[in-house]
């Protein structure tokens, strides 16, 4: 291990994640950078999941990896995330979901990047969307180039399209000086859990996006993201209202009208997408 380089906390908060979690874990032991520590937080769940990690744990015999079983379930995803990312040690942190999976140069392109501008609180990319056997779908880009982009400019992109365009937590690598005394995931607003987050960190920094897709995104028919599509819209406003007064970015009532037109329509499409993942399998 070359400890010159920072340590990166890989968090996986797992709860009920059978299926796909041996797949996601081995995307992570398999980075071609080396200096990482592998945090999984076993949220008491109801299938094979603790058996699964346990002989993950085992067989690998790697003492960066870390198992942590909650005592009790906490309430949601979102406050399992909180405590994994409670439990980084890490200079950097990425949450990587237990059903996603991460190119074997992710980390260490997304260290770099966020090494070469410190005005960034966190490095994002282009995603692979997949099934669930792991055929590809599609990819999607979040910006038209690669490079620093500022806060300010990442917010009124996200405003304008009524749309997560930083990516799912599994995309994201964050600099841990930049969550310091902000508060974390919100349980409150589940459909923007992680893009609440943020935006909030938007007021302390930039990105930087990499257009290469070093991230897979899985669509599948026990993804929680499909059974918060009746929320989506609610929580996209207060969460947009919020930020505006935040950053004095305002939002009139024209633009309200245009959001919620946005947010519907791409309901409409993420609902094709989840019926078309299911008949590509």
């Amino acid at each position: 291990m070359n400890t010159s380089t920072p340590l990166v906390s890989i968090c996986v908060p797992v709860y009920n994640a059978e299926p796909f979690l041996e797949e996601t874990l081995r995307s992570a032991l398999a980075q071609s950078y080396q200096n990482w520590e592998l945090i999984i937080v076993e949220n008491q769940s109801k299938d094979r999941s603790r058996e699964i990690i346990e002989r993950f744990a085992e067989h690998a015999a790697d003492p960066r990896i870390t198992v942590h079983i909650n005592e009790t379930h906490l309430g949601s995803g979102a406050l399992n995330m909180n405590h994994a990312i409670g439990l980084a040690r890490g200079e950097f942190i990425k949450i990587l979901c237990a059903d996603d999976t991460i190119e074997p140069d992710c980390v260490a392109v997304q260290v770099q990047s966020l090494m070469e501008n410190p005005g960034a609180v966190l490095a994002t990319c282009c995603k692979k969307v997949i099934n669930a056997k792991g055929k590809l779908l599609f990819c999607w880009q979040g910006f038209n180039r690669s490079g620093f982009i500022k806060g300010e400019d990442v917010i009124k992109g996200c405003f304008r399209v009524g749309t997560n365009l930083i990516g799912e937590p599994t995309l994201v690598l964050l600099r841990a000086s930049g969550l310091e005394g902000i508060e974390l995931m919100n349980p409150a607003r589940p459909y923007v859990v992680d893009l609440d987050l943020w935006l909030r960190l938007m007021l302390r920094g930039g990105i930087v996006y990499d257009r290469r897709a070093l991230g897979s995104f899985r669509v599948h028919g026990h993804a929680d993201t499909r059974k918060l599509e009746s929320r989506m819209l609610g929580d996209f406003i207060h969460m947009a209202d919020d930020i505006s007064r935040l950053s004095g970015i305002s939002i009139n009532a024209w633009q309200h009208r245009w959001l919620k037109f946005r947010i519907r329509i791409q309901n409409a499409v993420r609902c094709l997408i989840y019926r078309w993942s299911a008949v590509n399998r």
